[in-house]
């Protein structure tokens, strides 16, 4: 399956769960966390505000939601934090809306 998107350098699938797979894809030189339904023109890009250098690691769902853990590079405090993203589960042909939910790594001490 490729899911290398248009304008990518590189991608990368991490998980799988159902039809749906997480991992990154490079753009602008940057790793982007993202979710596919199968293809590369499924790609969605999760939301990363603070952090660059994005990756998701892994994907479950309930009947309600996608979780999406992973990581990304906070440059604030100048390393990797864990990262979880939640979305509702969308209608068959509906596309999911993400949020970062989450900042699960504790922040690095100077």
């Amino acid at each position: 399956m490729d899911l290398n998107p248009a304008g990518a350098t590189g991608s990368g699938a991490n998980d799988i769960h159902g039809s749906h797979q997480v991992g990154w894809a490079e753009i602008d030189g940057f790793r982007r966390a993202s979710l596919w339904s199968g293809c590369a023109e499924s790609r969605e890009d999760l939301p990363s505000f603070f952090w660059s250098d994005t990756v998701a690691t892994g994907i479950w769902s309930d009947e309600s939601f996608i979780y999406i853990s992973g990581y990304g590079f906070s440059n604030d405090t100048e390393g990797y934090q864990a990262l979880l993203w939640t979305g509702v589960v969308p209608a068959p042909s509906g596309a999911a809306l993400f949020t970062l939910v989450g900042l699960l790594a504790a922040r690095r001490r100077r």
